[in-house]
């Protein structure tokens, strides 16, 4: 499915085609996050900056917002990029590679919190948020997460 290994150049990340399908979709849904106020994820990934000033707040989404948001997509692109060499018989990731990965997966496991109505790491058991495939990405991404994070530990403490 999914092998990632702490190596002496970087952690080594392969995909099986199994998986491929639902790492390729990641980046075409967020970019499918709506308008704040319409759309929880949007709101998660936009919180508002200073909650008593609207005119500060409103002048920092200005500023801020096309460079958080051209930063997304670079992260988004490279993203791809990886998941591409990954397919194609597993590539090492240099660290930007790992950040860039680490921050798509991120931002995929706030939109699917937001919508799911998540949020803090611990929330009751609901019958119907279990059956939810939604939860299921957000574990696996989660997985993914704290593997490369682990990975890329190793190969830094010189245990790779």
């Amino acid at each position: 499915m999914i092998d990632l290994l702490a190596t002496a150049d970087g952690p080594r990340l392969n995909v099986a085609v199994e998986i491929e399908e639902v790492l390729r979709s990641v980046p075409g849904w967020l970019a499918s996050v709506g308008r704040k106020g319409r759309d929880p994820a949007a709101d998660r990934l936009a919180p508002r900056v200073y909650a008593d000033d609207d005119a500060a707040a409103e002048e920092f989404d200005r500023l801020m917002t096309p460079e958080l948001d051209a930063g997304r997509t670079a992260d988004r692109e490279r993203y791809e990029r990886v998941i591409d060499r990954a397919v194609r018989g597993g590539t090492i990731l240099d660290e930007e590679d790992a950040f860039a990965v680490l921050r798509v997966l991120d931002e995929a496991r706030l939109v699917i919190a937001a919508r799911l109505g998540i949020d803090s790491d611990v929330w009751e058991p609901n019958p119907s948020m279990d059956a939810a495939p939604e939860l299921h990405l957000y574990h696996l991404l989660g997985w993914i997460q704290d593997s490369l994070i682990g990975a890329a530990e190793d190969v830094l403490l010189g245990d790779g």
